[in-house]
């Protein structure tokens, strides 16, 4: 089943499934998370461009997640082991990062935050990632002025720092 929404003028489609063979036949972008067992494809689609990715799903992982920056025609997607950033038309790859496990994605002012079960990640609104935090749950955080402050009983404080300006 295909999930499709509509952005401004933009049209973003996306369809998971199962898949235990590599994936769509033919001339296509195809994206492999690296570091695990993909098991299911996702096909993203945007106005008339596809591009799938394979990943690793499991019932105890979160949902996969996808942001759209419209004033920068930058698409963030994530699910399970893997978080890409992706530049609108052409699908051209910005950033392709491989987690431990991919939570979600949360934007603050000028930046989007990338969280994860051991990782965070910082990004640009045009999909840059700019600062990385590790991290080890159970975690929280918090927005300062300066980045975001994360504190566990295990990991202790990381943080994600916001450029100066």
């Amino acid at each position: 089943m295909e999930t499709v929404f509509q952005i401004g003028a933009t049209s973003i489609g996306i369809q998971h499934d199962p898949c235990s063979s590599f994936g769509p036949k033919g001339d296509c972008r195809l994206i492999v998370a690296g570091n695990c067992e993909p098991n299911t494809l996702t096909k993203i689609t945007i106005d008339s461009e596809t591009l799938y990715c394979r990943w690793e799903s499991n019932p105890s992982f979160p949902a996969p997640r996808v942001l759209y920056v419209p004033e920068t025609s930058t698409l963030f997607f994530g699910a399970g082991t893997l978080a890409l950033t992706i530049r609108v038309p052409g699908f051209a790859i910005i950033d392709e990062n491989v987690l431990r496990l991919f939570w979600s994605f949360e934007r603050k002012g000028d930046f989007i935050v990338q969280f994860g079960e051991l990782e965070c990640n910082l990004y640009t609104l045009n999909g840059q990632r700019i600062d990385t935090a590790q991290v080890d749950p159970p975690y929280d955080a918090k927005e300062t002025e300066v980045g975001i402050r994360f504190r566990s009983d295990v990991a202790g404080e990381a943080w994600l720092l916001y450029p100066r300006q």
